[in-house]
């Protein structure tokens, strides 16, 4: 169900941008033999993922299910659909989708933007959602991201919880409040660092904002290292530093599964299709504040 509705996305993609004006350049010939025949499904893969560690507000470990389906339109340009599932230790659930367009910009990169919705299952039974909006330069030197975040809904939700089994009329009442992350953005710079044979190292810095209740801010800064084998098996390193929650270390295996021969399609294979059919990277779980004040009728 959820591949359908995904192939409808892509469809309203490319009927929207197929009319865009083509332009010439010698990155985008390497995608001319495979634009003659509109693969849907060239390039896509599924994800299997386990991150351990805290990175900024987030503190618990969890595994991740993605799929990435990208569609190329004429010779230049590429819409994709991402979804993904995450299963946090605490036996809470989070999700992720969002839709994005990238285009090949003669013959020194891509250019591309997306947009997705994210959401986190609330430690008191009630969920919390957000809009993201990012941008990204892809290049053949060095790459440049911007993530935005936005949540939308009731951003605090609490439960009242009454003790009374004490002797006498005494009784405790205890407020529970989940609040999430306000406003916020991340970006940062990244370039490959080194190869060797069938490994790649890749470095990545920048900055990041959030903003919490009652105007509290924060601006931290970010690093991470992501070692690739045959882009098939990946392990990265990320820390974040800021005021509120200090030094954060984050570590992440994933698992990536071609579904090119499952699909029937033809693989791309060339520097420029790896480099325009490359993940997102953005934070896709929501972080969360909890907080608990009591009162007493003695």
């Amino acid at each position: 169900m959820k591949i359908k509705c995904l192939h409808a996305i892509l469809l309203v993609f490319s009927f929207y941008f197929i009319t865009l004006p083509a332009a010439d350049g010698s990155a985008c010939q390497s995608f001319q033999s495979v634009s003659r025949h509109i693969h849907l499904f060239s390039g896509s893969r599924l994800e299997l993922g386990y991150s351990t560690g805290k990175f900024i507000g987030f503190e618990r470990s969890y595994a991740e299910l993605g799929t990435f389906i990208p569609a190329m339109m004429g010779e230049k340009y590429l819409a994709f659909g991402d979804l993904r599932a995450y299963r946090l230790d605490n036996c809470k659930w989070a999700a992720s989708g969002g839709v994005g367009l990238r285009s090949c910009v003669g013959n020194q990169g891509a250019i591309g933007a997306n947009c997705f919705y994210d959401y986190l299952e609330g430690r008191i039974n009630r969920g919390f959602h957000r809009i993201g909006i990012g941008a990204e330069w892809l290049g053949t030197c060095f790459d440049v991201r911007l993530n935005g975040y936005i949540p939308i809904g009731k951003r605090t939700h609490s439960a009242l919880s009454v003790y009374s089994d004490f002797i006498g009329n005494y009784l405790i009442a205890l407020k529970d409040k989940e609040s999430c992350v306000r406003e916020g953005f991340d970006a940062e710079l990244g370039m490959t660092l080194g190869c060797w044979q069938d490994y790649k190292l890749y470095g990545a810095i920048g900055p990041y904002f959030y903003q919490m209740r009652h105007r509290h801010r924060f601006w931290g800064g970010h690093v991470r290292l992501e070692l690739t084998w045959r882009s098939y098996l990946s392990l990265q390193i990320r820390t974040s530093y800021d005021s509120k929650y200090h030094t954060h270390t984050q570590g992440k295996f994933m698992l990536k599964i071609p579904l090119d021969a499952i699909c029937g399609c033809t693989s791309l294979t060339d520097f420029y299709s790896q480099l325009i059919t490359q993940p997102v990277k953005r934070n896709g779980l929501q972080f969360t504040h909890r907080s608990y004040s009591f009162t007493t009728n003695y």
